[in-house]
């Protein structure tokens, strides 16, 4: 094919990319993602971070210890920790936040449209109505959560558009309260219009209750610069 083979990293680890190239990786992100698994392989490059996937707890204690308070981690499950709880758990605890990307495709491309020209404006349909308060009722808010997925808020045909979700007939037929992570206003600002642009005037969407990733506020030790 007319390329030339730079290194033949047959039988190598995360162990060893540590060893020889750790300074060459941004401090601040961190991707723990199955290598055998095609989607966000993109966004490693694109933003100088490592990956890793690794059960041995030791060591991947040891990489989190040397990213910088309060950053992503990409991905989903850790094997390090195991399951949904155990992985939150264990990022929190290194001061790291869990963003929910591991199925997410192009996430490098559709976070390049945070610099597109003229910049991509967001505004809520709602936004500055007021309303008069009554006395003797009791007041009930709908909201759907699970807002702090950012993968979900690509999910094109299986949220955005689906029946039982966004694209349920329903919607617009009484105030509904929609969560969304405000980091979709820099890795994708046109997904997160599109939101905005098809929502009805009853629709309003709410920063997600952990802010730009999952985390459990319980478990972060540097909760107060979070």
């Amino acid at each position: 094919m007319g390329f030339s083979k730079l290194l033949d990293v047959r039988g190598l680890n995360d162990q060893w990319v540590v060893n020889n190239y750790r300074d060459m990786f941004i401090d601040n992100a961190i991707i723990c993602h199955d290598s055998t698994s095609i989607p966000l392989r993109d966004w490693g490059p694109a933003i100088k971070a490592m990956t890793i996937y690794s059960s041995d707890y030791s060591f991947t204690s040891s990489v989190y210890d040397s990213i910088i308070d309060n950053s992503p981690c990409f991905g989903w499950t850790d094997p390090s920790a195991g399951g949904e709880l155990g992985t939150v758990q264990y990022h929190s605890q290194k001061s790291l936040y869990t963003s929910s990307s591991g199925l997410l495709w192009n996430l490098s491309t559709h976070a390049g449209m945070s610099t597109f020209e003229p910049a991509i404006e967001i505004k809520q349909k709602i936004r500055g109505k007021q309303y008069t308060p009554e006395d003797n009722v009791h007041y009930v808010a709908f909201l759907l959560s699970d807002g702090g997925n950012v993968r979900l808020m690509f999910n094109y045909s299986q949220y955005a558009t689906d029946a039982d979700w966004f694209g349920s007939a329903h919607r617009g037929t009484f105030p509904m309260g929609w969560g969304i992570p405000p980091s979709m206003v820099k890795y994708g600002p046109h997904v997160m219009k599109w939101y905005y642009d098809n929502a009805t005037d009853l629709d309003s969407f709410t920063a997600y209750s952990t802010g730009m990733g999952y985390m459990y506020p319980s478990e972060f030790p540097a909760l107060d610069a979070f």
